[in-house]
């Protein structure tokens, strides 16, 4: 796994992480042509998701990229055991396996209420609301993952808008966005975001340079992962590793002998092409 710190700016109450874990129907050599083979590998991969939440241990979970069939056989069975409750909505397209999913800590999150629905009529994006008593504090927690490719910014502005408006329907005053938003910092879906919520690294001057990285057809390296926030103030937030510690280990040698190397994410260390984010909020 990777080495990262915590940068502590007061005791916290309770956690979120948030986390694109790369659904098991998405992870294959098509689309991640220059990643180990061991790298893509479920049996290999789901032992490092559940580590990296374990290691995190954080009282609220935003997943995005679960597939249903492993919600029901593999998460939901052992973050049972582990003392998290759950809801979990699939896309709705048939041609989709995975969806989103919100786990809660049930000693410490007591439900009120759930939601979810799609972002949007005309796109296939979803998002799953909850509104938890923490201690004695009402907050709303949404999971969403928005819709893909740089030439769909229209459709994520549409997305956001549509999300936006939902949340403020409801009229509770404290607020936990946390998704895959597929765009960066600058992009006008996140300035959108912006104008309504804060981004608890950018808060900090801590907005990562990136939250993903992947080598396809080329290398993308980008910030799209995002935890927003109204109401509540962070005391915690998990750094993210440098670029340079992506590139692991050698994992072989080619025919003329030289070594090769993992290419960034996934990769035999880190399961998943998004890295998690944490954030420690005070009551």
């Amino acid at each position: 796994m990777l080495s990262r710190n915590w940068l502590s700016i007061e005791k916290e109450t309770f956690t979120v992480m948030q986390w694109n874990t790369l659904a098991k129907s998405l992870c294959n050599a098509k689309s991640f042509p220059h990643a180990e083979p061991d790298a893509l590998d479920w049996k290999n991969r789901y032992p490092l998701i559940l580590q990296e939440i374990k290691t995190n241990n954080s009282d609220i979970l935003c997943l995005q990229e679960v597939d249903e069939e492993c919600f029901a056989k593999e998460f939901g069975p052992e973050l049972k055991k582990q003392g998290y409750k759950s809801i979990f909505q699939k896309k709705p397209s048939n041609d989709n396996k995975d969806g989103c999913a919100i786990f809660y800590r049930s000693s410490r999150v007591q439900l009120n209420w759930f939601e979810t629905g799609r972002l949007t009529e005309y796109a296939n994006q979803i998002a799953v609301l909850v509104d938890v008593t923490i201690g004695k504090r009402e907050i709303l927690v949404v999971c969403t993952h928005l819709k893909a490719k740089p030439e769909n910014e229209r459709i994520r502005l549409d997305q956001c808008r549509s999300l936006c408006k939902k949340i403020d329907e409801y009229k509770v005053k404290d607020v936990i966005i946390c998704g895959d938003f597929n765009d960066v910092p600058k992009s006008a879906p996140i300035q959108l975001m912006a104008k309504n919520y804060t981004s608890v690294y950018d808060q900090y001057h801590l907005e990562p340079f990136f939250t993903t990285a992947k080598k396809r057809q080329e290398t993308v390296i980008r910030t799209i992962d995002y935890i927003w926030t109204r109401g509540v103030e962070p005391t915690r937030i998990l750094l993210l590793p440098m670029q340079n510690e992506l590139v692991l280990n050698d994992v072989g040698k080619t025919e003329t002998g030289e070594t090769t190397k993992s290419s960034l994410l996934p990769s035999t260390k880190y399961p998943s092409d998004h890295l998690s984010l944490c954030v420690a909020f005070r009551l």
